[in-house]
């Protein structure tokens, strides 16, 4: 169902005047009456827990239930309306016999050593028949002679002075990344009493279970127990004790916590590391460089465009600023120099000859502003010009044009029961393939042809990505309803069909509701926020 008529569904169903913004707010708590942040420490509904988190969200407990109701209506509705569906049985059984059937293939690639003699070289009068003939492979693409003037970070970045004090406080800035403490990756454990869990500790040192054996006991995965990497600072004060007096992977504990006593496993145990200045005195006075070409090349925004405003040409941008004016010959294939920016490809293919140069901005915080000083239209190159390339194309069309002939030939002369290897030929064979299979080392084209194929020993020609193959039907297997693979499939088929029809019911309804509700919808607008989605 298109994203637009669930959108038109939902509309249509809900109260006018709700603001979006409260609705997603109430979506976030309304993941039911057992969500974690309304429970208790026993796990039960707590309704103080309840209250706090709704004042948090700012909603109102009556409020909030109303539009859990409606949401319950909602879903209750559209389960309604799609419930019951079900496909006919001659449509899955069509479609599953249609996709469940099978092929076995034999095929060969014809090569232009298997002609009776070399294509010979075209005449003047095919080459010049050949390149009138096909003009769109041998037509010059559009050319725009562009003036631009331009300057990225990079640009600035050798005329860049950073001084040792502000090196040495970016690093000090930096001192979590560069001065590590020592830490621990540390899954935690709580039980009810100390007994108990030194009755853990016990079966664990002696291999009796494991820490994920008494994780699952309590039906808690590894993301419930991790703490992930902590350093010493992270724990309370006999936690962190009891962690960091092992020196190797380990348990620790029983700990007494606020949470009452625990065990903690330690899975390793990471050394402190600190990086000298010295080391990342090079990285940082990049970064630093960097970071100051890209503020002065922003700082120089207003400047430029207030000169280009005030009819600045390009040549004075270059002259005034620290912009570099170049030229170019572009296009669609250009990837050089400024033209490997979007950006700048963009703009250089959309501004007319003539139009004033605009200021705009590059990847990485660069600007630019061009001009288009010529346009050459495509045109057809002429002949003398393009001779080796005619040639080229009219000697693989010729090739192509005869191993076609002599596939057909061979086609019919295999389909009349001879064997590829009476024909001196070396077939490759594989299958049993479905329709959604890949021939290894040969085109698609082949699987699609072959199952056009209706009877074992049946032949085509297949032209396909500049080659010629004879292809055979070795086997035609229709689907095996009792497969255990053609029953899995038969199950998602129907699966399938139930959705879309569903989907399709659901979209019907939507679009009753339009028509009988007085509400309007402005289909602009959704629109327009649809094309803005990822």
């Amino acid at each position: 169902m298109p994203v637009r008529c669930k959108t038109s569904l939902r509309l249509c169903n809900s109260r006018r005047g709700r603001a979006s913004a409260w609705r997603r707010r109430a979506a976030s708590a309304s993941t039911g009456w057992c969500s974690s942040a309304f429970q208790g420490l026993d796990g039960s509904f707590d309704r103080e827990a309840y209250a706090f988190t709704l004042d948090r969200l700012g909603l109102r407990p009556g409020a909030f239930e109303e539009q859990v109701r409606a949401e319950l209506a909602r879903n209750l509705l559209q389960g309604a309306v799609a419930a019951g569906l079900a496909p006919s049985p001659v449509y899955a059984e069509t479609l599953v016999a249609w996709l469940a059937e099978e092929r076995r293939l034999a095929w060969v690639r014809l090569g232009a050593d298997m002609l009776d003699a070399p294509v010979p070289e075209p005449t003047e009068a095919e080459l010049a028949d050949w390149h009138t003939a096909h003009p769109e492979r041998f037509t010059a693409p559009e050319r725009r002679e562009i003036t631009h003037a331009w300057l990225t970070p990079d640009m600035l970045l050798a005329g860049m002075e950073i001084d040792e004090a502000a090196l040495r406080d970016l690093y000090a800035a930096r001192a979590a990344d560069y001065d590590l403490p020592e830490r621990r990756i540390v899954d935690r454990l709580a039980f009810r009493d100390t007994a108990a869990a030194e009755v853990a500790r016990a079966a664990l040192e002696a291999g009796e279970t494991s820490f994920e054996d008494l994780l699952a006991e309590r039906d808690l995965g590894p993301e419930d127990a991790s703490l992930g990497e902590v350093a010493r600072g992270d724990l309370e004060g006999a936690a962190a004790d009891a962690v960091f007096a092992l020196q190797e992977p380990g348990i620790a504990g029983p700990v007494e916590t606020a949470l009452g006593p625990v065990l903690f496993r330690v899975s390793a145990v990471l050394n402190a590391v600190r990086t000298p200045f010295e080391e990342v005195r090079e990285e940082l006075a990049q970064e630093l460089a960097a970071d100051r070409a890209r503020r002065q090349v922003d700082g120089l925004t207003d400047q430029i465009e207030d000169l280009l405003a005030g009819g600045a040409t390009l040549e004075e941008l270059a002259a005034e600023t620290p912009m570099e004016l170049g030229r170019i010959t572009f296009d669609a294939e250009s990837r050089e120099g400024i033209a490997a920016f979007e950006e700048f490809r963009q703009r250089a293919a959309q501004t007319r000859s003539g139009d004033f140069p605009e200021l705009a901005t590059l990847e990485g915080g660069g600007l630019f502003a061009l001009r288009v000083d010529a346009v050459t239209p495509p045109a057809l190159r002429p002949l003398g010009e393009v001779r080796a390339e005619v040639a080229a194309d009219w000697r693989q069309a010729e090739t192509t044009a005869r191993l076609g002939a002599l596939a057909e030939t061979l086609s019919a002369r295999l389909g009349a029961g001879e064997d590829f290897a009476a024909l001196g030929l070396t077939a490759e064979a594989e299958g049993p393939l479905r329709r959604n299979n890949r021939l290894g080392g040969a085109p698609r084209a082949l699987v699609d042809a072959g199952f056009e194929l209706d009877k074992a020993g049946a032949t085509t020609v297949v032209e396909a990505e500049g080659a010629v193959y004879v292809l055979r039907a070795e086997a035609v297997v229709p689907a095996q309803p009792n497969d255990p693979e053609t029953e899995a499939l038969a199950r998602s088929v129907a699966a399938r069909a139930r959705i879309d029809m569903g989907e399709d019911v659901l979209a019907l309804y939507a679009r009753a509701l339009r028509e009988s509700l007085p509400i309007s919808l402005n289909a602009t607008a959704i629109e327009a926020i649809h094309t803005q989605l990822p």
